[in-house]
């Protein structure tokens, strides 16, 4: 799979079963002829922050609705609730985030968990935070033991390995198009973290806090 992902979000509405704003999608998908991930505020019957993944054949294959949203600006839309899986080989999936979940545990831990090797995530920054951001992510992947592929709007471009080394990134300026081909190995998944929980977090709070009763009590 050679999946090409596009910054969250572009706005696209759906009233009265009007699917011409697709289209568009699905024949850049199916002209070159390669895996689209496109975040999208889309508007149905509710307002979602989505990715919806489009086939090399310009087909619509698999939609995410992001889980952690940004307040007040996301206030009116439904965040969603499941995982949104994609086959990259016969033993490898990859998983779809949007933005702000990776600054959270999950989504991605239970990608993790499920031994997903790759994480694609369309995003939005606010240009001062785009650095900041991207490495987050990064961070997040090293954690869960996946690589990611983050393109985010007044942001940075990043593709990073499991072990969080930058295989590329490219600034989005103010230009109508900004792009990055990298080629990076998977993830397994299935990380300490992710298999055993937050033990060795909650051991190092412990261990400070007893430190520091004991430098109070001399």
């Amino acid at each position: 799979m050679a999946p090409s992902v596009s910054p969250a979000r572009s706005s696209c509405f759906r009233p009265y079963g009007d699917f011409s704003c697709l289209s568009i999608l699905s024949q850049a998908a199916r002209r070159n002829r390669v895996t689209l991930i496109a975040g999208l505020s889309l508007q149905e019957k509710r307002l979602r922050n989505a990715a919806l993944v489009f086939a090399p054949d310009g087909s619509l294959i698999q939609s995410y609705n992001k889980q952690h949203l940004l307040s007040p600006y996301e206030n009116s839309y439904t965040p969603g609730k499941d995982l949104a899986l994609l086959e990259t080989g016969a033993t490898a999936s990859a998983g779809i985030v949007i933005c702000k979940d990776m600054d959270f545990l999950l989504p991605s831990r239970e990608y993790s968990q499920q031994g997903t090797g790759l994480l694609l995530v369309p995003a939005l920054d606010f240009h001062t935070d785009g650095w900041l951001h991207a490495r987050i992510a990064i961070l997040r992947g090293v954690e869960e033991n996946v690589a990611v592929v983050r393109a985010a709007q007044w942001g940075l471009l990043t593709v990073s390995d499991s072990r969080g080394r930058l295989q590329g990134t490219v600034p989005v300026s103010n230009q109508d198009e900004t792009s990055l081909l990298a080629k990076v190995q998977l993830g397994s998944g299935y990380s300490l973290y992710s298999l055993q929980g937050d033990w060795l977090a909650w051991l190092c709070l412990f261990g400070t806090s007893l430190a520091l009763f004991r430098l109070k009590r001399k």
